[in-house]
């Protein structure tokens, strides 16, 4: 049996204190943002190795709102989860190099850290109204990305769904059959060409929605469907949510009726059912 009585004092003043964030020092900080700085593919092993730091330190709850109030940290991480740019490298006017865009392993473990921060509730709200971070989110859930990059993006998504970051995805206004496109009375060429070239920024309610539900599609993993079904039934219920609004979606109403069809997993039908009483 040992003896360790009398030795917790001097363990404890020998422990370092951390700093707000779980940092060790301000310059282990200042470290790790650096290295997570846009770099060429084959040398993104030092960002991926940030990442996985950054991901052991936001296990932590104490952690979670002084790392996402971090503004250099959190654009940073916001940088390091840039969706792809269909034009990047086809500017051929650009006077400086273009950054290159992150790998979705860089991106996968820099929305696994978004999700673990988004657990706290101060973090959701303050994620809910970040219209990059919502940009990107929305992209990433596109099918031509890794599905645990994905599946990481829905889990994100329900948990800002939740703190209201979808409070208008009505549809119902928008014409099932779209209009005849007519020529542009600026540039007079149909399809309008007077914004070519401008980032087009995916982050509505409406898409942030539509985004979310396809973890929820029926050719998605049926655990991906039970998670975005159980949130959507859960905010139904929330005193803050607008039913309505959330019913007033097509992409909503489809999901549920496909999810609650006989011949559904057990699973997937009660949580679609839950949904749709709800």
């Amino acid at each position: 049996m040992l003896d360790t009585e009398g030795h917790g004092g001097a363990d404890d003043e020998d422990e370092e204190e951390l700093l707000p964030g779980g940092w060790s020092s301000l310059e282990a900080r200042a470290e790790l943002i650096a290295k997570l700085a846009p770099c060429r593919e084959d040398e993104q092993q030092p960002r991926m190795e940030a990442l996985l730091d950054l991901r052991d330190m936001s296990t932590v709850p104490e952690n979670w709102e002084p790392l996402w109030g971090d503004g250099e940290l959190r654009a940073a991480l916001l940088k390091c989860s840039d969706p792809p740019d269909p034009d990047h490298g086809k500017n051929p006017y650009a006077e400086e190099e273009e950054e290159e865009p992150p790998t979705d392993m860089v991106r996968m473990l820099a929305i696994s850290v978004i999700l673990n921060l988004a657990a706290c509730e101060v973090n959701s709200a303050a994620m809910r109204e970040d219209h990059t971070l919502r940009h990107a989110l929305v992209c990433l859930c596109d099918s031509c990305h890794l599905a645990d990059l994905r599946r990481r993006c829905f889990l994100t998504l329900s948990l800002l769904v939740l703190a209201g970051a979808c409070e208008d995805p009505s549809d119902d206004h928008v014409p099932s059959r779209p209009p005849t496109p007519k020529a542009c009375d600026v540039c007079g060429i149909c399809p309008c060409v007077c914004r070519a070239g401008e980032k087009v920024w995916r982050n509505s309610d409406q898409e942030l929605c539509e985004a979310w539900l396809q973890g929820a599609a029926a050719d998605a993993p049926a655990q991906n469907r039970v998670n975005v079904l159980g949130a959507l039934a859960t905010l139904a219920v929330l005193s803050t949510a607008r039913p309505e609004k959330i019913w007033g979606n097509r992409c909503v109403r489809r999901t549920i009726m496909v999810a609650a069809a006989p011949g559904e997993p057990g699973d997937v039908r009660r949580s679609a059912l839950s949904a749709l009483c709800a």
